[in-house]
């Protein structure tokens, strides 16, 4: 049976207080190679912003539009194979359906 690479990125919720987050700034595009650490993008609180880093190899397939409302847990990326189809991941109206988070966001501060 085939098993796909992509794996799919959500946001963490960085502290209890976060309700909503803002995409404010994506470094990578659809189709740009994603190296283990490399920054996907950043995203704000009311009182923070936080950046993002990849824990996965691959190249970008989806991501959450910039300026967006993202909320904690929710998908933002796909990273995976060049052309790998991810269509098998997708669930209603083009969301990807939730598993485990895999990715932590830490504040520039932390990142320092």
């Amino acid at each position: 049976m085939y098993k796909p690479m992509a794996h799919k990125v959500f946001l963490l919720e960085p502290n209890d207080e976060v309700e909503q987050l803002s995409l404010t700034k994506w470094y990578k595009e659809i189709g740009d190679p994603v190296a283990e650490g490399d920054s996907l993008f950043e995203a704000e609180t009311e009182k923070a912003v936080i950046e993002l880093e990849s824990e996965f190899e691959g190249f970008l397939l989806y991501r959450k539009e910039h300026k967006e409302r993202v909320f904690p847990g929710c998908l933002v990326a796909v990273i995976g194979k060049k052309d790998e189809d991810i269509q098998s991941l997708l669930g209603e109206e083009g969301k990807i359906s939730p598993s485990k988070p895999i990715i932590q966001g830490k504040t520039k501060k932390e990142l320092g």
